[in-house]
C-alpha cells in the first residue's frame, strides 16, 4: 500500500517566547494548550502540525492555523481541517517521544493506520 507520509521530529529546547509563537501560528485553543502546559506542548503540536504538512507536500506555505492537531503531549493527537481548505480532511497522526528526548509526529493522509514501535523503528500496521 502506497501513500504520502510526513514526519517531523524536533529536539525541545529553551526558543525564546513561545507561548506568543503559539497564539501568532496556532489555533486559539492550542494556544492557550501551550500558555498553560508550556514549552513541551508548542513542540508537540510543532512536530505534529509538521508532520501533517509534509504529507500534504505543502510543508509550511500552508497556514499552521489551517489545521488543528492538539498541543498536549499526553493526549492522543487528531487532526481537524479547517473548513473550506484543500487539505485531507481523514488523517492518522500518531506522536510521541523519540530518542534523546525528541518529540517525534507521523502523519498519513488516510484514516484507519496504526503505527507500532518495535527495537525503535516505528512501523505500519493495520488498525
Amino acid at each position: 500500500m502506497q501513500a504520502d507520509i510526513g514526519v517531523d521530529i524536533e529536539r525541545p529546547r529553551p526558543s525564546g517566547d513561545l507561548v506568543s509563537l503559539a497564539a501568532q501560528h496556532y489555533r486559539p485553543e492550542e494556544a492557550a494548550q501551550v500558555s498553560a502546559l508550556g514549552d513541551a506542548a508548542f513542540f508537540a503540536c510543532w512536530t505534529r502540525k509538521e508532520a501533517v504538512l509534509k504529507a500534504c507536500g505543502t510543508g509550511l506555505l500552508t497556514p499552521l492555523a489551517d489545521i488543528a492537531v492538539g498541543a498536549s503531549p499526553d493526549r492522543v493527537p487528531a487532526v481537524s481541517v479547517r473548513p473550506g481548505s484543500p487539505l485531507p480532511s481523514t488523517w492518522s497522526l500518531h506522536a510521541g517521544e523519540g530518542p534523546l528526548g525528541s518529540v517525534v509526529a507521523v502523519a498519513l493522509p488516510r484514516e484507519g493506520v496504526g503505527l507500532r514501535v518495535w527495537r525503535g523503528v516505528w512501523r505500519e500496521e493495520a488498525a
